[in-house]
């Protein structure tokens, strides 16, 4: 089973508007998780201000890095209906499968090949999933 750790992006990366900011991100996540082999890592991104879709672009583009070094999932979890859209507009445009995480809900995107230009009114449910609001305590 995979472990899943969560880091808060903004103590990641204070500023979240540019790819420079993204791949600072992704460095510090090899950084903190030394051996990501088997491990799920949750970019938590609740609480963050202005966050650009260069910045969330890049995080997905740079994703596949961390696959390819043995990652088993990077995911998301956000608290925003309008960040929550914007980053699974850029996965559909990049065509990218994700995992997001938002209130007590775990929702698996994949995107339409046939439309990959399309921004998704919503995306399809996956399992749900008892996430806790707070990762860190519990609750």
């Amino acid at each position: 089973m995979d472990q899943r750790i969560w880091l808060k992006v903004e103590e990641l990366a204070p500023k979240t508007l540019t790819r420079d900011r993204a791949r600072e991100v992704i460095q510090k996540v090899r950084e903190k998780v030394s051996d990501l082999r088997g491990k799920t890592i949750v970019l938590d991104l609740r609480g963050s201000e202005s966050v650009s879709g260069s910045f969330l672009d890049e995080l997905l583009l740079r994703r596949n890095d961390l696959l390819s070094e043995g990652l088993s999932d990077l995911q998301f979890a956000s608290d925003s209906a309008e960040l929550s859209s914007r980053l699974l507009a850029n996965a559909q445009i990049r065509q990218v499968s994700l995992t997001l995480l938002d209130h007590d809900t775990e929702r698996t995107f994949v995107p339409d090949p046939k439309t990959p230009r399309s921004i998704p009114q919503s995306f399809p449910v996956g399992d749900v999933a008892n996430v806790p609001r707070n990762p860190f305590t519990g609750d």
